[in-house]
């Protein structure tokens, strides 16, 4: 074993971040506006920015929540050691650390968060490369989101009219 109980280490991970980032369909701006077939245009709220209110009074934000992954070092200190798979280390709020993703120097551990952020990416994109089921066929899979898509297409013109007729009632009630 390479560490002692008791000595302070800093642990290599990644850690899910959240992050806010402009709406990709208003902009920022909280609002679309709709021009119809008759070139009228209609000021509406963003659907894809909207966040529920507190008393069902729904708002845009102007913004989503995307998640990628972080680097994450962490001070700990060693509480418990096994080699029984290998060499692991336990602390505080860790069950199971593996000896390669502990370090001395800060330095060290910032280098292997780049490579395990790199290798989360990597099997996030590999997750798209992959079918979820292996019995069926890459044909099957293609006719499969293929279907997925027009329905998805079916449902946006659906949404649209729902929202035009919204916006015809705001207009005539004066809201």
């Amino acid at each position: 074993m390479q560490y002692q109980i008791g000595q302070k280490l800093f642990f290599a991970t990644t850690k899910t971040i959240q992050r806010e980032v402009p709406c990709p369909v208003c902009c920022g701006k909280k609002f679309v506006i709709v021009i119809y077939g008759d070139d009228s245009a209609h000021t509406l709220d963003c659907e894809c920015c909207k966040r529920p209110g507190y008393l069902g009074d729904d708002f845009s934000a102007g913004f989503i929540t995307v998640y990628e992954h972080g680097e994450c070092i962490e001070e700990i200190t060693i509480t418990s050691a096994s080699i029984s798979e290998g060499v692991t280390y336990g602390a505080i709020d860790h069950y199971r650390i593996m000896e390669k993703d502990l370090f001395l120097t800060k330095e060290g551990a910032a280098q292997r968060c780049e490579e395990l952020k790199n290798e989360r990416n990597k099997e996030e994109e590999q997750r798209y490369k992959t079918k979820q089921n292996a019995r069926y066929s890459w044909a099957w899979n293609a006719s499969y989101h293929k279907k997925c898509i027009e329905r998805a297409h079916k449902d946006i013109a659906y949404h649209t009219k729902k929202l035009e007729v919204a916006d015809r009632l705001k207009q005539v009630k004066g809201v």
